[in-house]
Formats: C-alpha cells, structure tokens, sequence
C-alpha cells in the first residue's frame, strides 16, 4: 500500500538537500528567495508550494519529520494516501501564508517563512476530534457548530501560546492547529467519506 507519510518525509529531505545545493551555488539570501515564503506572493509563487516542505537547518528538519511520521502514520490509518498530501499541502500553504501576512502587515517585519509546523498542528488538530471519541462526545450532548467553533478558537490559541518561543511561526502554528480541529470534526480525511460509491450489481 502506497502511504504519503514516507513520500512527504522524502520530499522534505530531498528539498532540503537542493536548500543546501542552492546555498553553495548562489549563497544563503538567494537560496531564501527561492524556497521561503515572503511577500508579495505573486512574486515567487511557487515558494507557497516549497515553504511547505522547506526548513531553515539540520534540527528544524529533523525535529519536524519526527513528529510528522508520528502523526501522518497515525491519521493515514483511516485516510488515503492522496488525501493527505493534499491535507498537509492546503493547512501547509495556508498557514505559511497567514504567518507571512501577519508579520509583513500587522507587525511590519520583513519575514521569510518555511517549514511544515503548520501542516504539523493541522494533524495534531485532526487527532484530537477526528477519532471516534470526539464524534461521540459532540453527539451525545449535541454541541452546536457555534459552539464547537469557539471552544476550537480557544483551544488553537491556548496551545499556541503554550508552545510559543521566540523565532518560532505561532501564528502559523495557530492557523495550522484551528484549521485541524474544524477538519478533524468533519472527519473530511475519512476513508469512507472520500470511496467512490460502487454502482450495484446487475443481476
């Protein structure tokens, strides 16, 4: 069976090696043009796609891909392998996207964003109400969408702020974690919801 987890933790590995390569080539600042995500967008386009598999060095790679395997082989359980690329590219992008925008135009720093911390906390999100426990308790007790989206609110900013460090994307991480509960609870990665109903046999 083909698993996207291996697949995503190869393209990072091979993004990072033509990181290096670039680096040598043409040097660091370079290197950031062509694979980190900054503003405008509509400048290097394609770095919405690389900022998602790129990493700034050796730790920031290695200490994501752990995590990821733990998470992407847990979620691609019950998922199939083209939806999860999909998955970690969309929260990916978005959250790279929201991080860059904030720091550009809320606070008016020139910021350069990559890494797959976003798509991270989109699976971390995704754990957390996508099992059966979760789809049980919002059942039982019949928790309105609006509610359910306000304590998402605040359990992505409580967590944000609990990891946050200096250096580090929170409010791409923020973005990435809110955008995995909402998914998470509408099971979208499902399997059963993504098969293509079978037309019945004629007999």
């Amino acid at each position: 069976m083909v698993r996207a987890t291996p697949q995503i933790i190869a393209i990072c590995l091979v993004v990072y090696v033509a990181q290096l390569g670039v680096a040598l080539a043409v040097g660091a600042e370079q290197m950031a043009e062509l694979f980190a995500l900054a503003l405008p967008l509509d400048a290097q386009p394609w770095t919405v796609v690389t900022s998602v598999y790129a990493h700034s060095g050796p730790w920031h790679l290695l200490s994501n891909l752990a995590l990821f395997a733990l998470l992407g082989l847990a979620v691609e359980r019950k998922a199939s392998a083209t939806g999860v690329h999909l998955y970690v590219l969309a929260t990916g992008a978005i959250a790279n996207v929201s991080q860059v925008v904030f720091s550009n135009v809320v606070v008016s720093v020139d910021a350069h964003v990559l890494g797959l911390s976003g798509a991270i906390f989109a699976l971390i999100g995704y754990v957390v109400t996508g099992n059966r426990l979760s789809g049980f308790m919002l059942d039982r007790f019949e928790v309105p969408h609006g509610v359910q989206l306000v304590v998402y609110l605040a359990l992505a900013v409580a967590v944000t702020l609990a990891t946050a460090e200096p250096g580090v994307a929170i409010v791409g991480h923020f973005t990435g974690l809110f955008l995995g509960l909402v998914l998470g609870a509408g099971t979208v990665l499902s399997a059963d919801r993504l098969a293509v109903e079978e037309p019945p046999e004629h007999r």
